[in-house]
């Protein structure tokens, strides 16, 4: 889950208090907030991961010819 949060520091210093806000929840008591604030991170950082993938994805076929 770490690596998941550290995503979103790449969205730059405005995201600070998103991944505070989250993982305070993600480390909260209670299974059913600890579940949704995963659902929100994954929906949040799910965009960034497609599009780190293919554009690493690409600077591999490039350098791989």
């Amino acid at each position: 889950m770490a690596s998941t949060l550290d995503k979103l520091t790449t969205f730059g210093p405005a995201a600070a208090p998103a991944r505070t806000i989250v993982q305070s929840l993600i480390d909260g008591p209670d299974a059913r907030v600890r579940t949704a604030a995963q659902a929100v991170l994954e929906a949040i950082t799910a965009p960034w991961c497609r599009t780190y993938r293919a554009s690493e994805l690409s600077t591999r076929a490039r350098h791989s010819t």
